[in-house]
């Protein structure tokens, strides 16, 4: 009975060590690339580029050929319709008529080059898009970095901390401390306790984050790669050529423009003539001769049916010349972001060296002094836990810049657009 209560209060725990054992480990990379397969924003940007580029297919259209049929010029006395007894033929006939209006060459190409302009804007949206799921990625991924390293100075500062508690209770038994000290230590561990829940629920909140955007279960378990590496960005160029070759929406703003001229192209092929022609066949009644009709027709741009075509002409182009002052606007912004990041970038590793050479070495040979002094009783538990409070805080501090300092490369590589499918 005993063994069967044992299996059962250990089997749930386990099972969950051996699906944690199985986790699956991600590098940024493999998340970066399931979200560009599977998340749902991409697929749907995909389907509607192949929808445009479909109906691209049919630009080049004739209008439809107009077919009609009945009676032509035949009296209703249908006692009329047939031949006479006096020779006078039937009156009236049975007619058929086909007709068809040519289109413009002009205007067909000018739609063509519409149509097969509109699935690039697309393409440039569905990488910018691309690339802000990136950056959303990237955060979410460098918050359970950051969060996997607290966790561990978190722990090892608790056991720190645990063992400072044992010693000062031995020492009040043997009245050599004091009370106080030992529950300044008590309340650090549990500090130090909610500190490990808040980090581990963060955690878990970008894992459902970064599962979400992967397109699976919110709950599926994976663990990530805590390996990463600041890059040198300070030499790469950040001129105009580079911007406006590296972004998708600057190029998405240069296709909107061709679009724009395009579709005053378009209006413009209104103010050409346009031909067709118009074939009638008409079967005479009560020995009637057959007959039929060819005419040429031409629909004439004249100056009152002109207006709309010229109006609408000029406002496309006065919204390619808005475009152009847009892109100009959206430039300087991205130019000027990308040079306070840099400026970003260069303090935040100047300052994470200062930490890992300098300030948390320092704190730690304290530490070590005190530490030593503790146990030679030259030094009390008070100044033994303001060293060990030293360290810790430094060890933090240096994660939360690190943390500041991965973000604020992701954003720079968001506005260079660094590592972004180009169509």
């Amino acid at each position: 009975m005993n063994m069967d209560r044992a299996r059962y209060i250990l089997l749930p725990w386990l099972c969950l060590l051996a699906w944690h054992a199985s986790a699956q480990t991600m590098s940024i990379g493999m998340v970066l690339d399931s979200i560009t397969v599977h998340h749902p924003a991409l697929l749907m940007a995909d389907a509607d580029i192949k929808a445009m580029d479909a109906e691209a297919q049919g630009a080049r259209n004739w209008m439809p050929t107009q077919f009609g049929t009945g009676f032509n010029m035949t009296p209703y006395d249908a006692s009329t319709w047939h031949e006479g007894a006096n020779g006078m033929k039937g009156m009236g006939s049975y007619m058929f008529s086909i007709q068809q209006m040519f289109p413009k060459a002009g205007q067909l190409n000018a739609n063509a080059d519409y149509m097969g302009r509109l699935a690039s804007v697309g393409r440039e949206d569905s990488v910018s898009t691309l690339a802000d799921l990136k950056a959303q990625a990237e955060y979410s991924y460098n918050a359970w970095l950051v969060g996997l390293k607290k966790l561990e100075v978190l722990r090892k500062d608790k056991a720190l901390l645990q063992a400072m508690m044992v010693n000062a209770e031995q020492r009040y038994r043997d009245g050599s401390s004091a009370l106080g000290a030992y529950y300044k230590a008590t309340a650090a561990v549990g500090e130090a306790d909610r500190m490990i829940a808040v980090v581990s629920a963060g955690i878990d909140q970008q894992r459902i984050a970064l599962n979400t955007m992967m397109a699976r279960d919110p709950m599926q378990v994976f663990t990530i790669d805590t390996a990463y590496t600041l890059q040198d960005y300070a030499s790469l160029p950040m001129d105009t050529a580079t911007f406006n070759a590296d972004r998708s929406d600057l190029r998405a703003i240069d296709r909107r423009i061709d679009i724009m001229g395009a579709q005053a192209d378009l209006a413009r092929t209104d103010l050409k003539p346009e031909f067709g022609v118009r074939y009638d066949h008409m079967i005479g009644f009560g020995g009637s001769y057959d007959m039929f009709n060819l005419m040429g027709m031409v629909s004439l741009p004249l100056p009152w049916s002109t207006r709309s075509a010229k109006a609408r002409a000029t406002g496309f182009e006065l919204r390619g010349q808005a475009l152009r002052a847009e892109k100009e606007m959206k430039r300087n912004e991205l130019m000027g972001a990308a040079h306070q990041l840099l400026a970003e970038l260069k303090a935040g590793r100047v300052q994470l060296d200062l930490y890992a050479d300098v300030i948390i070495p320092g704190a730690q040979r304290n530490l070590s002094a005190v530490r030593l002094g503790y146990a030679q009783q030259t030094d009390d538990l008070f100044t033994y836990y303001d060293a060990w409070e030293t360290v810790y805080s430094a060890e933090l501090a240096r994660l939360d810049r690190l943390l500041e300092v991965l973000n604020a490369q992701a954003r720079l590589e968001r506005v260079l657009q660094i590592n972004s499918a180009k169509p």
